[in-house]
C-alpha cells in the first residue's frame, strides 16, 4: 500500500469515523476526552504528515488561492476575538482546541489528489456502514445508547445524535452510489447495506440528516438522469431501476416498524412500557414529520423548529444592528446556523472571509456537475454515457454531492463554524475535488 493510501484511508476514518469511535470505546467500556483527542488527531495528523513528506502532495497543500487566503483571513478574525475579549467565559470548553484541529483538517483535505479522494470517498462509506451495522446490532440487543429522554439514539457515550444521523444519512446514500457502479450479483448487497444506515437516521431523529438524504438523493439524480440522457436511449431502464430502488425500501420500512414496536407490548392484559426502540421510532417519525409540515409551508407547534427560527430571527436582527464590524465572538450562544453566526460575530467582514467562499465553493460544485453532462455530449464519440455513469470519477462526483448536501444542512441547522468537524473537513474535500476534477475527467475517457 502506498504512503497516498495510507493518508487517504486515515482521512476517511477521520471524516465519518468519530461515531465509529464512540461505538467501540462504548464497547469496550472507555470513556476518555483525552481517548477522543487523540483519534481525531491521529487520523488527521497521518495525512498531513505523509502528503507533506510527497513532492506532490506538499505542492498541493503549499497552494494558496483566493479560498484559502479569505479562510485564513477569517481565522485571523477568530483568533483576535478570542485572545482580547474581555469576557472569556462565555465561549465554550476547549473551543481553540477544536477550532485548531477541525479548521487545519480543511487544510489537510483541500491538498488531496483526486485518487485519494476516491479512497476516502471508499473508506468513509465502509466505516458508516460499519457504524450503522454496529448500532442497529446494539438496537436489537437491548445495549444502545439514548438521549432526550430515551428518545432519539446516540454512539455510546458522546450524547449527540445530530452525528450519529449523518452518519446513517452517509452509510445509506453512499451505498445506493455504489449500487450504481456495482456488478448485477453484488446489487442486492449493496441495497441491503444501505437499510441500516436509513434506520439509524430515523432513530436518531435528525431531522438536518433526513434533508440531506432528500437533497443528496435529489441532486444525484438530476446527475446521473442527466448523464444518462446524453446517449439518445430511453430513459425507462433508469425510471424502472430508481422506482425499484425506492419501493424496495418503502417495502422493508413497512415491514419492520410494526416488528420493531411489537416489543413494546406485554402478553397480559396490560400495556407495558414502550421499548426505547417503539419510542425512537415515534419520536423520529413525529420529527420527520414536522420537518416536512415546513417544507409544505405549514404550520408546526414542534419546540425545535420554532426555537430555530427564533434564534435565526434574533442573529439576522443582530447582525443588522452592527453590519459592519458584528457584536464579537459568541455574542449569541446559539445560533445553530453558521452563516448567520458569523455574520453576527463579524459583520460583513465575517460574510466576505467564510460565508462567501463558501457559496462560492457551492456555486463551482452545482456548475462542475452540469458541465460534467456537457462534456459527455462534447465527447459522446468516445463515451458510453451509461458505463461513465459507473466510473471512479462519476462515483467520486456523486460522493462529492452528498458531502456537499451535508456540508449544507449542517452548517444551516446545527451552526458552529468553530466546533462542527465534519461540515468544516468537507468544505476541504470538495475544494481538493475542484482543483482536480478537470484532470481526472480527461483521465477517464
Amino acid at each position: 500500500m502506498q504512503w497516498s493510501t495510507i493518508a487517504a484511508v486515515s482521512f476517511g476514518f477521520y471524516m465519518h469515523g468519530l461515531t465509529f469511535y464512540f461505538v467501540i470505546a462504548s464497547l469496550a467500556g472507555v470513556h476518555s476526552a483525552t481517548l477522543t483527542a487523540a483519534y481525531q488527531s491521529l487520523t488527521i495528523g497521518i495525512p498531513f504528515l505523509l502528503n507533506l513528506v510527497d513532492s506532490d502532495g506538499r505542492k498541493r497543500m503549499l497552494r494558496f488561492g483566493a479560498i484559502e487566503l479569505l479562510y485564513l483571513l477569517f481565522a485571523a478574525l477568530f483568533l483576535y476575538d478570542y485572545f482580547t475579549t474581555r469576557t472569556p467565559e462565555i465561549f465554550p470548553e476547549n473551543l481553540i482546541i477544536y477550532a485548531g484541529l477541525y479548521w487545519f483538517a480543511l487544510m489537510v483535505g483541500r491538498s488531496l489528489s483526486f485518487e485519494q479522494l476516491k479512497t476516502v470517498c471508499y473508506t468513509s462509506n465502509r466505516v458508516a456502514v460499519a457504524t450503522s451495522l454496529l448500532l442497529i446490532a446494539q438496537v436489537v440487543t437491548g445495549t444502545a445508547s439514548w438521549a432526550d429522554h430515551g428518545r432519539r439514539l446516540v454512539a455510546g457515550t458522546a450524547g449527540n445524535p445530530i452525528n450519529v444521523g449523518h452518519t446513517g444519512a452517509y452509510a445509506f446514500l453512499t451505498c445506493l452510489l455504489l449500487w450504481l457502479k456495482a456488478k448485477p450479483s453484488s446489487k442486492m448487497v449493496w441495497l441491503g447495506l444501505s437499510v441500516p444506515g436509513l434506520m439509524v437516521t430515523i432513530f436518531s431523529g435528525t431531522r438536518s440528516a433526513t434533508l440531506a438524504i432528500l437533497l443528496g438523493a435529489a441532486i444525484v439524480a438530476i446527475y446521473v438522469t442527466r448523464i444518462i440522457t446524453q446517449s439518445g436511449r430511453s430513459v425507462a431502464r433508469v425510471t424502472t431501476n430508481v422506482t425499484f430502488i425506492f419501493g424496495l425500501l418503502l417495502s422493508v420500512m413497512l415491514l419492520l416498524g410494526p416488528l420493531m414496536a411489537a416489543p413494546g407490548q406485554s402478553a397480559g392484559t396490560k400495556t407495558a412500557e414502550p421499548s426505547p426502540l417503539t419510542v425512537a421510532i415515534d419520536n423520529g417519525s413525529k420529527r420527520i414529520d414536522a420537518l416536512f409540515q415546513v417544507l409544505s409551508g405549514g404550520n408546526t407547534g414542534d419546540s425545535s423548529i420554532r426555537g430555530r427560527e427564533n434564534m435565526f430571527r434574533f442573529a439576522f436582527e443582530g447582525f443588522l444592528a452592527h453590519p459592519l464590524s458584528g457584536q464579537g465572538l459568541y455574542s449569541q450562544y446559539a445560533t445553530h446556523n453558521a452563516f448567520l453566526q458569523v455574520a453576527l460575530e463579524f459583520g460583513i467582514l465575517g460574510v466576505t472571509t467564510f460565508v462567501a467562499p463558501f457559496f462560492y465553493i457551492v456555486y463551482h460544485i452545482v456548475q462542475a456537475t452540469f458541465l460534467t453532462a456537457k462534456r459527455v455530449r462534447q465527447a459522446s464519440s468516445q463515451i458510453n454515457p451509461e458505463r461513465f455513469i459507473r466510473s471512479d470519477f462519476s462515483v467520486v462526483t456523486c460522493f462529492m454531492l452528498v458531502i456537499f448536501m451535508q456540508a449544507v444542512c449542517l452548517f444551516s441547522f446545527h451552526g458552529d463554524p468553530y466546533r462542527n468537524y465534519l461540515p468544516i473537513c468537507s468544505t476541504g474535500l470538495l475544494l481538493a475535488y475542484l482543483r482536480s476534477q478537470r484532470a481526472a475527467f480527461r483521465k477517464s475517457i
